[in-house]
């Protein structure tokens, strides 16, 4: 029996909510394998992070190669990627890369504004690792960032989604969460030639610690799997859906996504803009 092999590459979170943690948890839930290059480690809860230790850039190299060495890696995603030396390491070796799915999850600045990578490192993500990429899922506060524009409205949005597709040459899904109506939860997903609309019921969690790190790798295990961009996509935004709907009480004052049971992909609606 073989099994579709996903590489992660990305920090560590103590509180398991996110980075890798949450990465090979994804992974294992789609019946992929999971792996990984730790870049850095954090400590980190679900309502923000303390610190955060790069790994050295020989080491995340090492990690790196001790699975493309060895193993048949059918996709790849990636996170937080901390420094310039590491951007600069994993773009060197994603060069040799044929074929292989890369979504590539920017990490720059988190939904609370906060930003979780060097400035160099930044300019890096952008240079090299964007045009890299099979994918990219950046937040509305990072494609704000990357075209040095407001984006609004979901108007703006789709504008926006379409115009990272044209300047990275690659797939866009946008999270469009800061702008999802009273009722739904949209994203924009723009390939070269065709732009959607992903909607699914919105979710009051307690906690929404995660969601980018968990739709970035469902996307990335499921392309591992076999299946096309908007069947990927479309299956991952129902697994983060149902796992917020699972948010479970894990501390006094701590909550987490949980894994659903059963991902009932029917709850996202799918449509071309």
């Amino acid at each position: 029996m073989n099994i579709p092999v996903c590489l992660t590459i990305a920090g560590s979170d103590s509180s398991g909510g996110a980075g890798i943690q949450a990465d090979l948890k994804t992974f294992a839930y789609f019946t992929t394998y999971g792996t990984c290059a730790v870049t850095a480690i954090t400590a980190q809860t679900p309502a923000g992070v303390s610190s955060i230790y790069p790994v050295p850039v020989d080491e995340v190299l090492l990690q790196y190669r001790a699975v493309t060495d060895t193993m048949t890696v059918n996709a790849v995603k990636t996170g937080m990627l901390t420094n310039a030396d590491i951007v600069e390491t994993i773009c060197d070796e994603f060069a040799e890369l044929r074929g292989i799915p890369i979504v590539v999850d920017p990490v720059i600045i988190a939904g609370s504004g906060d930003r979780l990578v060097e400035e160099e490192a930044t300019e890096l993500i952008l240079e090299r690792l964007l045009p890299l990429a099979t994918l990219i899922t950046p937040n509305v506060l990072e494609a704000e960032m990357i075209l040095d524009q407001p984006l609004p409205d979901n108007i703006a949005l789709v504008e926006a989604v379409q115009q990272l597709t044209d300047d990275f040459n690659c797939a866009v899904m946008l999270k469009g969460g800061h702008h999802s109506d009273k009722d739904s939860a949209i994203d924009y997903l723009a390939t070269n030639d065709t732009t959607y609309r992903l909607r699914s019921p919105l979710v009051n969690a307690r906690s929404s610690h995660g969601t980018g790190c968990t739709l970035s790798a469902a996307i990335a295990a499921n392309l591992a799997s076999g299946k096309d961009l908007i069947t990927a996509a479309a299956a991952a935004k129902a697994y983060v859906h149902h796992s917020l709907v699972n948010c479970s009480n894990v501390g006094p004052e701590a909550w987490a996504m949980v894994q659903p049971e059963v991902n009932e992909e029917s709850i996202v609606e799918v449509e071309i803009l």
